[in-house]
């Protein structure tokens, strides 16, 4: 028998298997129990999250002998030839390379023919974003009603390339990437079915890697197991993808935040000749940093990506929450920088050069003498008194005298008499200190000649 691609071999038979998009897979098995079907379906979402698969097994619930509760049997004729793609009534199309007005209008001319097995002829219609306005406009009207014993399902990656005329007259379906723990789980049970031993850490790296993707996670496992052999190791995965393990991430970050510059670029150049990714190896860095200020806020330790307890108290003492947004902020605008760059590991250094400067910047502290200083005996400063002038309106002679009456200290009654300040107390008491000076001088000279 022909070797088959991993996510060609373990490619999900059934809505009990499928890994991830729940919502998606409950309500089509209601939908096929109550015998909703409907004419059109629309599935969106990355790649690599199960559209085909999905839609392939929506095709055998519908037109399974045996179905249960809108599961497909996967044992009777109609199950067996959807399942090896050779049923003659489950059409599979790509409109990447059947995507003109001529091809839409013979698949047109060949929906009302009735199907030959089945209860249904389905139409799938991969990449369907890739067709022309003609083409689409082609299909509205048999889109909108099409004959009874046909059912449309349409597959694309980019919804927002789409007619709303076709998404109105379909039921759209929004593909979410798979999470990392259901990429794992998925992975142990192929790793189970082909007998291979392997760490969990390395299946747990490759969803990682996969990015929300199941067919991209089958597709690293397969190439990985081609260098690993008998048994996969994280070892194994950061060889073939060119990455460095989370140790060594760490300890690339303690040389940026302890300013060890020669360390830094050393590093650097022995991760250029080992082949590492630079684009992934700075998104691994903001990962880290990422985790350092979500436990910094919350102490949870379950929420974390990358960092365990260890790797935690390794990097807590040496950098603050403050900091460490701004080293993100480098590392993201150097990444801006990537797509276009002829070499990334340019835009890489300078950033790392920037880092190790601003930590320099912060932490440089102004020494302190042991030794006090010599105290300085500072001059007497002058003592400026402000002169505050009440101002009352004396146009009229007897406000005058009225106001007199009521300011002065000896008709008011239990009340002390306040000093009027004149020019002589002023000039007395903003005397300067050299004026007291000379004076002081001149008496010791006259206390010498008495003597």
């Amino acid at each position: 028998m022909a070797y088959r691609a991993l996510y060609r071999a373990y490619r999900p038979q059934d809505f009990e298997h499928f890994a991830g998009q729940k919502h998606i897979t409950k309500t089509l098995e209601n939908a096929i129990k109550e015998n909703r079907i409907s004419h059109a379906y629309l599935f969106c979402g990355p790649r690599g999250t199960g559209k085909t698969s999905t839609a392939k097994i929506l095709a055998k619930a519908i037109n399974c002998e045996n179905a249960h509760d809108g599961k497909p049997c996967n044992v009777c004729d109609n199950c067996v030839a959807i399942t090896n793609g050779e049923h003659p009534d489950i059409v599979e199309i790509d409109a990447a390379s059947n995507n003109g007005v001529d091809e839409v209008r013979d698949l047109i001319e060949k929906v009302k023919y009735a199907p030959i097995r089945a209860k249904y002829k389905v139409y799938i219609i991969d990449e369907v974003h890739m067709m022309s306005p003609g083409a689409f406009n082609a299909l509205l009207k048999t889109l909108e009603e099409p004959p009874a014993h046909v059912v449309f399902i349409l597959a694309t990656t980019e919804p927002q390339r789409i007619l709303p005329t076709i998404i109105s007259r379909c039921q759209r379906y929004d593909f979410t990437k798979i999470s990392e723990k259901d990429i794992t789980d998925y992975l142990e049970y192929v790793m189970h079915e082909e007998k291979i031993d392997y760490e969990i850490d390395a299946l747990a790296l490759i969803a990682q890697l996969a990015d929300g993707g199941m067919r991209d996670s089958l597709s690293i496992l397969e190439q990985c197991l081609a260098y690993s052999g008998s048994r996969l190791t994280v070892a194994d995965v950061n060889t073939v993808y060119g990455i460095i393990s989370v140790a060594d991430q760490i300890r690339f970050i303690q040389n940026l935040l302890t300013r060890n510059m020669g360390q830094v670029l050393k590093d650097l150049n022995s991760m250029n000749e080992a082949g590492t990714d630079i684009k992934r190896l700075t998104m691994d860095l903001i990962q880290i940093l990422k985790d350092v200020v979500i436990y910094k806020n919350t102490e949870n330790m379950d929420i974390l990506t990358v960092l365990n307890e260890g790797y935690l108290k390794d990097l807590l003492p040496y950098i603050t929450v403050e900091e460490c947004f701004k080293y993100i902020d480098i590392l993201m605008d150097a990444s801006t920088h990537y797509r276009e760059a002829t070499d990334a590991k340019v835009y890489f250094e300078l950033a790392c050069m920037k880092i190790c400067n601003q930590v320099h910047d912060e932490v440089k502290v102004k020494p302190v003498s042991k030794t006090p200083k010599a105290a300085v005996k500072s001059e007497p400063k002058e003592e400026v008194i402000p002169i505050i002038h009440d101002y009352h309106d004396y146009s009229n002679s007897e406000s005058h005298d009225e106001i007199e009456e009521e300011t002065d200290p000896s008709t008011v009654e239990g009340k002390q008499p306040v000093e009027v300040m004149n020019e002589e107390n002023v000039s007395r008491e903003t005397s300067s200190p050299l004026q007291t000076n000379r004076e002081q001088n001149q008496i010791e000279i006259d206390t010498k000649d008495i003597l």
